[in-house]
């Protein structure tokens, strides 16, 4: 797994891979929300010319875990299609998971591959192409821990245009 580090001023803000922060929209900003909550923001991750913003709920309510129905979207920017479980407002900033933390990359991501299930397999079947795991990390308030210390797996669509995020612990 990658290790991420404090971001530079200019990464911060930047469109590339990374956690924390507000997004940085291509297109135009359509923020999830679920039961009328705004999803709070965890981070982004560049794929060519297309970003995959990941919104994901800390609300044990929320059944964060899914790759659909559950408490986190997964948008393809610019313009993929909003999840239906989800409803999309025109908000430019939202919660934050990491509010005060910019993480980029120590080096370049490992995209693709095969994941490594913690539980049984689960790839989405609207999105089947796996780009990428997370596993938890401390932050400065204290853990993002994807459930009790899970691993986070990132997977789109053959043509891209569609991206789902899910977790196991």
């Amino acid at each position: 797994m990658a290790d991420w580090i404090p971001a530079t001023p200019d990464q911060a803000g930047a469109r590339t891979t990374r956690l924390g922060g507000q997004p940085s929209w291509i297109g135009i900003p359509r923020w999830p929300h679920r039961n009328g909550e705004a999803i709070p923001f965890l981070g982004q991750f560049a794929l060519g010319e297309r970003m995959v913003l990941i919104f994901c709920s800390a609300d044990p309510d929320a059944e964060a875990w899914k790759a659909e129905n559950g408490g986190n979207a997964a948008l393809v920017e610019p313009n993929g299609p909003t999840p239906p479980w989800v409803t999309a407002l025109p908000r430019v900033e939202g919660p934050a998971m990491l509010p005060d933390l910019v993480l980029v990359p120590a080096e370049p991501l490992e995209l693709g591959g095969e994941p490594d299930w913690l539980q049984n397999e689960d790839t989405p079947a609207s999105a089947p192409s796996f780009v990428l795991e997370l596993d938890s990390f401390p932050d400065p308030n204290g853990w993002v821990t994807f459930g009790d210390g899970g691993t986070a797996y990132l997977f789109t669509s053959q043509d891209g245009e569609l991206a789902r995020f899910l977790w196991q612990t």
